[in-house]
C-alpha cells in the first residue's frame, strides 16, 4: 500500500511538472520569415482591423478599405469618398459602417459598394453601433442618433459632454453614453431607449474605468477597486451583483489603478488588474459574480496591454502588450505565447486577432502580417448568444385580427399621410413604437387573411384587404422606410402567401426599396412564387426581375448573387414572352456586373 502511495505521488507530480513546464515553455519569436502570410495593403493602418465572416477588413490613410480572407488574401479594395476618420464597424452579414470628413456615415456591402451617404449633424466620435434589428447608432460629443439600413435618421438626442467610454448595451436592448464630468467622483449615464427616449440618469458607484455589454447587462470596473453588473429589471437598472474593491480575493492585486475587460463566452469575462510587473487575470461569472478561476500572466505588461479579444473557436481569450501575445483558457492554461517582432521593418501600430486564430499585425509599412496561433476543432466553436430583437417593444392590437374582416375600410391612422411623409423624412423618434405596432398589427392580419385564403378555406364576407386594397398598398409601401432588418422577414412571409397580381407588384418594389436579405429569406420566397406565378403575367415577372437585381445590388453576397442568377435563368425559358426573356437577360447581365 505504501508503495502504491508513492507511485501515485510520483505520477501526480510529474503531471504537474510538465503542466508547469508547458506554462513556462518559451515564448516563440515572430518575425516576417516565420509569418503565415504576409499582404501589402494601399496605405497606413488607421486603426484595429475588424473581424469579417470571411476574414478581416482594414481602412487605411489612402482613403481606401481593404477586405482580405483569413489567410491574408486580398479579396477587394475599395475607396472611400472624404477623409477617412479612425474607425468604422462591421454589423450584420459583413456590411460595413464607416465615417469620413467627422460627419459622412456610409454603409458599405460585403463586396465593398457604397450603398448610401448621409450627413450626421455633428461630429462622431466613435465607432458606430449596430442595434438588435441592425438599426444604426452614433456617437458625438455631446450628441446620440440612429439610423436605419436605408440612412433615414430616426432620432437625435442631445447630453452633457460624453467621455471616452464606449456606449453599452443593457440585456434589454436599452443602452448607456457616459458623461465625461464625474459628479463628486461618481461616473454618470444616461440610458437611452433604442427609439430615443432617455428613460433615466444613473449615478454609479466611483469612477467607471472600463466597460463590458454582456447578455446580463453591463459588466463595470471602477478606478478605486471593484467590479459589478449593470442590468435592467422591470424597466429600472438596478446592480445585479458587485464584488468589493477590498474582497479578499482582489487581494493580490493592484486593483486601485484600474482595470480592463475581455468577455469571451456567454458566461464568462476575463478581468485584469496589475500586480507588480506582471497582470492578474480574473474569470468571472457574468450571471452571479463569482470568480471562476484566477491566475497571473507573467510575461504581460498591464499599462501596455494593445490588445484584447474573444478567441472564436473555444472559451479562450487573446491578450497582447507592445512586445508579447498569449491565448489563454478561462483556467489560466497558456495555449499559445509569442515575442512580437521587434526590428523596423516589422514595426506594429495595430494588433488583431482574427475569427479563425490569426494574430495580424499592421504595420506602418504598407503590410499585413498574420501569424497561425492555436488550431482548434470547428466543433467546439464557443456559442453565441441568439440574437434578440425588439418585437416587444411594439403594442400590436390583436383585436384587429377579428374586426378587419367586418369592416369596409382599413382604419385612416394606417395609412395617415403626415405619418408616411414623416416616415421618409426621419426624425420620427418615440412615433416610431406605435407605428411599428399598427404596422405589426396590419402584417399579421394580412397574413392571417392570406393564410386562410392559402389553406383553401371560404368567407361568405370579404376581408379588409381585399374592399381596401389601395390602403393596403399604401401600407406595405411603408414596410422599407423603416429600415430595420424585420422588414426583410415581413416582406418574405407576405410573397411567400399573395397571389393577387397587383399586390405582388407591390411587395415586389417594396421589398426592391428595402434590398436587405440577411438571411435569404426574402429571395427564397421569390423563387418559390416564381413557381406559381402564370408566364402571362408579364408584369410581375418584370417587377420581380427589378426585385431580384436590388436585393443582389444591396446585399453584396456572391451566393446571392448565383441565387438571383439561376431566378433569371428560370424566365428564359420559351414559356415566357419576349419582354420577360429580354428583362431577364438584362438582369443577368447587371448581376453578373456585381461581381467584379
Amino acid at each position: 500500500m505504501r508503495t502504491s502511495k508513492i507511485i501515485v505521488s510520483f505520477i501526480c507530480h510529474s503531471l504537474f511538472s510538465i503542466a508547469l513546464f508547458c506554462q513556462q515553455r518559451p515564448l516563440v519569436n515572430l518575425s516576417l520569415d516565420s509569418a503565415s502570410f504576409t499582404s501589402v495593403i494601399g496605405g497606413k493602418a488607421l486603426c484595429q482591423p475588424e473581424n469579417t465572416s470571411y476574414g478581416f477588413v482594414v481602412l487605411t490613410d489612402g482613403k481606401m478599405l481593404c477586405a482580405c480572407s483569413e489567410n491574408g488574401t486580398k479579396l477587394w479594395q475599395r475607396g472611400i469618398p472624404g477623409k477617412p476618420e479612425p474607425f468604422f464597424s462591421v454589423i450584420q452579414k459583413d456590411f460595413l459602417v464607416t465615417l469620413s470628413d467627422k460627419r459622412n456615415l456610409s454603409l458599405i456591402n460585403p463586396s465593398g459598394l457604397p450603398l448610401w451617404t448621409v450627413k450626421v449633424p455633428f461630429a462622431v466620435v466613435q465607432s458606430p453601433y449596430a442595434g438588435r434589428d441592425s438599426r444604426i447608432f452614433v456617437v458625438g460629443e455631446k450628441n446620440v442618433a440612429c439610423y436605419g439600413l436605408n440612412g433615414i435618421q430616426k432620432w437625435k438626442v442631445e447630453t452633457r459632454q460624453l467621455g471616452k467610454l464606449p456606449l453599452s448595451f443593457l440585456n434589454d436592448g436599452t443602452f448607456i453614453v457616459f458623461h465625461e464630468e464625474a459628479d463628486d467622483g461618481h461616473t454618470v449615464g444616461v440610458r437611452i431607449s433604442p427609439f430615443g427616449e432617455v428613460l433615466e440618469t444613473i449615478t454609479f458607484a466611483g469612477l467607471v474605468k472600463d466597460v463590458v455589454s454582456v447578455n446580463e447587462g453591463i459588466l463595470l470596473v471602477f478606478s478605486g477597486g471593484g467590479t459589478g453588473l449593470c442590468s435592467v429589471a422591470e424597466g429600472k437598472t438596478i446592480t445585479k451583483w458587485a464584488i468589493s474593491h477590498n474582497d479578499p480575493v482582489f487581494s493580490k492585486a493592484n486593483i486601485n489603478q484600474g482595470g480592463r475587460f475581455v468577455s469571451f463566452s456567454q458566461n464568462k469575462t476575463a478581468l485584469f488588474y496589475p500586480s507588480a510587473n506582471q497582470t492578474k487575470v480574473f474569470i468571472i461569472s457574468n450571471r452571479n459574480g463569482i470568480v471562476l478561476s484566477q491566475f497571473v500572466i507573467d510575461d504581460l505588461s498591464f499599462f501596455q496591454i494593445s490588445a484584447l479579444s474573444p478567441v472564436y473557436s473555444s472559451e479562450c481569450f487573446f491578450v497582447s502588450d507592445k512586445k508579447n501575445a498569449f491565448v489563454y483558457d478561462s483556467e489560466g492554461k497558456r495555449l499559445w505565447g509569442a515575442k512580437l517582432p521587434t526590428d523596423k521593418v516589422a514595426k506594429t501600430d495595430f494588433i488583431s486577432y482574427t475569427n479563425d486564430n490569426h494574430l495580424v499585425l499592421c504595420g506602418s509599412n504598407w503590410l499585413l502580417t498574420g501569424f497561425r496561433t492555436i488550431q482548434m476543432p470547428t466543433s467546439k466553436k464557443r456559442e453565441v448568444a441568439r440574437k434578440a430583437d425588439y418585437r416587444n417593444s411594439y403594442p400590436v392590437d390583436s383585436s384587429y385580427f377579428d374586426s378587419f374582416s367586418f369592416q369596409q375600410t382599413i382604419p385612416q391612422k394606417f395609412v395617415d399621410v403626415n405619418r408616411i411623409r414623416k416616415l421618409k423624412a426621419g426624425n420620427y423618434a418615440q412615433h416610431e413604437i406605435q407605428w411599428l405596432g399598427d404596422l405589426y398589427s396590419v402584417v399579421e392580419a394580412y397574413s392571417l387573411s392570406l393564410s386562410t385564403a392559402f389553406s383553401g378555406a371560404r368567407s361568405e364576407k370579404k376581408s379588409v384587404f381585399q374592399t381596401d386594397i389601395s390602403s393596403l398598398q399604401q401600407i406595405v409601401l411603408q414596410i422599407p422606410f423603416y429600415g430595420i432588418e424585420d422588414s426583410s422577414r415581413m416582406l418574405s412571409r407576405l410573397i411567400t402567401l399573395e397571389s393577387n397580381e397587383s399586390m405582388l407588384i407591390t411587395l415586389f418594389r417594396s421589398a426592391a426599396r428595402f434590398g436587405f436579405d440577411s438571411d435569404g429569406k426574402l429571395l427564397e420566397a421569390i423563387a418559390r412564387k416564381l413557381q406559381l406565378i402564370p408566364a402571362s403575367n408579364s408584369n410581375v415577372l418584370i417587377e420581380m426581375c427589378d426585385c431580384v437585381f436590388e436585393i443582389c445590388r444591396f446585399m453584396g453576397r456572391p451566393a446571392l448573387y448565383s441565387y438571383g442568377m439561376d431566378i433569371m435563368k428560370k424566365l428564359l425559358y420559351p414559356q415566357y414572352d419576349s419582354q420577360v426573356r429580354d428583362k431577364a437577360r438584362n438582369t443577368l447581365s447587371k448581376i453578373s456586373s456585381l461581381k467584379i
